[in-house]
């Protein structure tokens, strides 16, 4: 927001400050389910009938801790089982009043290849990001250089006058 003085505010999160949150601590597992249950960059719709109240109240659980243990344990021929049974474990939870509330309507309308597995592996490996140091190889690599002050002086006389 624009404060009067002509000053920014802006309110950073910190992933230590929110994973020690006493009331619901948000660690990247929280995050990947509140993702896929709520939607994202990359599942802008996140689970048809499933909104924010809903959400919240599963992240209190361990279905985000055991998400994330079957996406980065299993392999690949482990993880459509594994999937399945968190499926149905993410379904069970919704109808067992374990939640406050039944949800049968919403766990019976979750489709059976949910959640999907490219869109987990976008958020746990975006393209942006190369935590072990390399580089993706299909992308082109740009190195820092120095701007084209003449190219940039052009352009800002001939768009901004």
């Amino acid at each position: 927001m624009d404060n009067e003085d002509g000053t920014f505010l802006v309110d950073a999160y910190c992933i230590e400050a929110l994973s020690n949150n006493p009331k619901i601590p948000l660690t990247a597992s929280h995050l990947l389910l509140w993702a896929m249950l709520h939607g994202g960059d990359y599942n802008l719709g996140g689970l048809l009938g499933c909104g924010s109240q809903v959400s919240q109240a599963l992240l209190a659980g361990n279905l985000g801790d055991s998400l994330m243990q079957v996406m980065t344990s299993a392999m690949p021929a482990q993880l459509p089982g594994m999937l399945r049974t968190w499926h149905d474990c993410l379904c069970t939870v919704l109808v067992d009043g374990t939640l406050g509330r039944k949800y049968p309507a919403l766990a019976v309308s979750i489709p059976g290849d949910f959640p999907s597995v490219d869109i987990m592996c976008l958020y746990l490996s975006p393209v942006t990001t190369w935590s072990d140091g390399t580089s993706s190889s299909s992308l082109p690599q740009f190195g820092p250089t120095q701007p084209d002050l003449m190219y940039l002086a052009a352009f800002c006389k001939a768009c901004l006058s």
